[in-house]
């Protein structure tokens, strides 16, 4: 409807002779006595001409007003025009929607241009809870609104399944393996108590306990429930997200991302365009917005003897894949909780350094879920042992079309423009 209304605006501008401006503005006004749409056009087009914006709007006015589908047309304050529309132009949309029924709306306008959606992506170390679940609902209709207009869109799942909690969520598994024959054994500091991680445990002994008997360390045996862990977790993580209508079309590990070798690349890239520096034996990255190196975050390559990539270089050598599949005129949309936000103008720095185009990476904040007990707000977490699982509110009796409602029709997350720097 907005379309078609800026379109009756453009006629009457070229019926009166007026030059068309760019930038104007067609708005539901916040007051419906103030009329259906209201625009700023006379402003802007008396800017362009040199002209007295409510002379403009009066000549605007004059021809909006013999339109057949406007009731009547009203001028605000230095130039405002709201527009009041006929009943009958409602009803001829609403006829219009009820011949196409669910194509209505529907366009070519992407062209099979490539487009991926990350989202969820929780922590594969233990279930799907709400607080991660609720940005699914956000990445689907993202997804499905860039199919809707023809856009060839993969929705993906990054793991992050290296690091420090990986490790510790081994140790949480082996825990229960090693307490039976030593029933004095301190829990792993740091690790995940919640009973999820001794069913867990319990079923790789089942199944692969001979082979746990046969592995020759301790540390081994860690790596190996972890490893086995993990797949169990993310098989469930699929289930759970079928339970709302997901499916993803690829997934991919950070494991996988390092193997690539791809990581060294993207700093070797960034070393020969002079944009990274050492600092205290590590590798930093040369934000232009941080060149006193004071973000932590902004390393590349930790000062442990081992070298060790970072987070963010794996997740920039991710990227730069992504890129890679769908081309740098396709898009990248990410669906990520607040408290990354900081790690936007870092990922949009480092893009343009290394030369891919920042503006068609766009990220989706949203914000975290908080559980009460007895009217007190308490934090959830897979390390706390204390959350609310996706699938427990869907077998609760939660359509699942109620729970995305729900999510899409809050107001808690935003997106942030191409080339937004917060």
């Amino acid at each position: 409807m907005k379309k078609l209304i800026k379109n009756k605006i453009i006629l009457a501008l070229k019926n009166v002779g007026i030059d068309i401006p760019i930038g104007f503005n067609v708005d539901q006004p916040p007051k419906r006595e103030m009329g259906d749409y209201a625009t700023n056009i006379a402003m802007v087009a008396a800017a362009t001409a040199k002209k007295n914006p409510r002379e403009v709007a009066e000549k605007i006015k004059s021809q909006l007003e013999k339109d057949t589908d406007i009731e009547k047309v009203e001028i605000a304050g230095p130039g405002f025009i709201n527009i009041f529309l006929k009943n009958t132009i409602y009803f001829a949309e609403l006829e219009n929607v009820l011949k196409a029924k669910a194509e209505y709306g529907k366009s070519a306008v992407g062209a099979g241009k490539k487009v991926n959606v990350e989202y969820i992506s929780a922590n594969p170390t233990g279930p799907l809870h709400i607080g991660n679940a609720r940005s699914g609902p956000i990445g689907l209709a993202l997804s499905n609104l860039y199919k809707f207009q023809d856009f060839a869109v993969t929705d993906e799942f990054y793991i992050n399944d290296i690091g420090g909690q990986i490790v510790k969520f081994g140790r949480s598994l082996f825990y229960w393996y090693q307490v039976k024959s030593k029933p004095d054994i301190e829990f792993p500091e740091g690790g995940y108590p919640g009973e999820y991680i001794k069913e867990t445990s319990e079923k790789i002994q089942a199944k692969f306990g001979d082979e746990i008997k046969n592995l020759s360390s301790e540390n081994l045996r860690i790596d190996y429930f972890a490893q086995k862990g993990l797949d169990i977790m993310i098989e469930n993580i699929k289930e759970d997200v079928a339970l709302i209508g997901i499916k993803f079309d690829k997934w991919t590990r950070e494991s996988e991302t390092l193997a690539s070798g791809r990581p060294e690349k993207v700093v070797a890239e960034l070393r020969n365009r002079g944009y990274v520096a050492e600092k205290d034996g590590a590798v930093w990255f040369i934000n232009p917005d941080d060149v006193e190196l004071e973000d932590p975050e902004s390393v590349l390559i930790k000062s442990d003897e081992a070298k060790t990539l970072t987070y963010f270089a794996n997740d920039m050598a991710y990227h730069l894949d992504k890129f890679d599949r769908v081309g740098k005129d396709g898009k990248l949309i990410d669906v990520w909780g607040a408290n990354h936000s900081g790690h936007i103008p870092r990922m949009k720095a480092a893009l343009k350094a290394i030369g891919y185009p920042e503006e068609n990476l766009e990220i989706v904040l949203y914000q975290y879920v908080r559980l009460k007990k007895s009217g007190e707000a308490t934090s959830m977490g897979k390390r706390l042992g204390n959350f609310v699982t996706l699938k427990q509110v869907i077998e609760a009796g939660v359509h699942p079309d109620a729970f995305k409602y729900f999510i899409l029709s809050s107001a808690t997350f935003k997106a942030f423009s191409p080339n937004s720097s917060s």
